[in-house]
């Protein structure tokens, strides 16, 4: 169903994880105010799960008005051919991730409302990669299982930002 709603060029609108096999992971990040956070305009960012389901699920409580249109802003091209494509939603306040195996069918997708757009990618090590929204906080994929990778969100005044930036 992703794949399908993939080629019409919409992909799931709401917070969270959507992995081409129907499964999700509702997760949301979160903004707190913090004055020591230059660089992310006073705010430190965190990723919350709060639940799974399934896509199925989704359309059912959303009346299938999930999908949205968005704009690609770059891509990450792996060696194995897989490659990453980012951006913004077609609200302008929301940013999303999509990973694409190397003949274009979804493996899965990363959604946010909250993020903003995501603008720019950083490989931080092998099988780690860092996608910056402009709100100035990296969301980190660890691709170190394929199917189904880890996320976590880097606030760069608060870490080792000489690796970042």
């Amino acid at each position: 169903m992703i794949q399908e709603h993939w080629n019409k060029q919409e992909i799931v609108g709401l917070d969270g994880f959507f992995h081409n096999t129907g499964k999700v992971h509702n997760l949301y990040i979160e903004s707190k105010r913090n004055t020591q956070a230059i660089t992310t305009y006073g705010k430190v960012y965190d990723l919350l799960f709060q639940s799974e389901t399934t896509i199925d699920k989704l359309i059912e409580q959303h009346s299938d008005n999930i999908w949205v249109s968005f704009d690609v802003f770059g891509e990450l091209l792996l060696d194995n051919g897989n490659h990453y494509l980012y951006g913004e939603g077609g609200m302008g306040n929301e940013g999303f991730i999509i990973k694409l195996d190397s003949s274009g069918q979804v493996l899965w997708t990363f959604f946010s409302t909250t993020s903003n757009p995501f603008v720019n990618n950083k490989v931080l090590d092998k099988n780690l990669f860092g996608f910056v929204s402009t709100h100035g906080f990296i969301l980190v994929v660890d691709d170190s299982n394929e199917n189904y990778p880890r996320f976590y969100i880097i606030n760069p005044d608060f870490e080792d930002d000489k690796i970042y930036r």
